[in-house]
């Protein structure tokens, strides 16, 4: 069970279906992938970086993606991963989500 600020009892589903994951947000749940806030189902990748509310966030691994992206890096197929322009947007975009919450603080303080 998860707790934190704007965390719904039921807030999202992860859908697995033929290899693909869709994270589904539930009743205008709060979710946001690699930073950017969804209100539809969203195909979640390899790396994923998922925040369910403003203080849970998570990594998605797909093993077998990961083992994919393994083989084609090893052949030469794919670079050795994002650029730093892709990493600096996510940051950006993360910061941005988790910084828009005044109440953070205050249940950062409670915990302690």
């Amino acid at each position: 069970v998860l707790h934190g600020l704007d965390l719904e009892s039921e807030h999202c589903i992860f859908e697995h279906v033929d290899g693909i994951v869709n994270l589904i947000p539930l009743n205008g749940a709060q979710c946001s992938v690699n930073g950017m806030q969804i209100k539809e189902p969203a195909k979640l990748n390899q790396g994923a970086v998922i925040l369910l509310g403003r203080t849970n966030m998570f990594r998605f691994n797909h093993p077998k993606e990961a083992a994919r992206l393994r083989e084609k890096r090893k052949s030469g197929l794919l670079s050795s991963g994002l650029s730093m322009t892709d990493l600096s947007k996510s940051c950006e975009n993360l910061s941005t989500v988790m910084l828009y919450n005044p109440g953070l603080e205050f249940e950062r303080q409670q915990r302690e």
